[in-house]
């Protein structure tokens, strides 16, 4: 008994010990949404799309994107991206604010 309990015990820490060393994990996940022009911000080249659910998206178009001058509020739009998120799970870590670690946040701050 006391040498299960014993096993059950080490188990139990080991688990605790890999989960604390765990790496980061992460998602990625691509997206094609269709979607009317709600407002477009040309100086941040960022367009406010409304869903046929009237879900509004904002998304940043590449500068490479050479049909983005051309667009207009109400214009129907196809827009495909992709959503990375990462996660890392630190047991009796307290909660923490979310972080913008795109390249594009890293340029403009740094």
């Amino acid at each position: 008994m006391v040498k299960a309990m014993l096993s059950l015990g080490c188990a139990v820490l080991l688990a605790q010990v890999l989960v604390a060393q765990a790496p980061p994990r992460s998602s990625t996940a691509e997206t094609t949404v269709t979607a009317t022009v709600d407002r477009i911000d040309k100086f941040s080249r960022t367009l406010t799309l409304r869903r046929d659910n009237s879900i509004t998206q904002m998304v940043t178009v590449d500068p490479s994107e050479k049909l983005f001058d051309e667009l207009k509020t109400g214009d129907r739009v196809t827009v495909r991206y992709t959503d990375s998120v990462v996660v890392q799970v630190r047991p009796g870590a307290s909660l923490s604010l979310p972080r913008d670690t795109t390249i594009r946040f890293r340029l403009r701050v740094g």
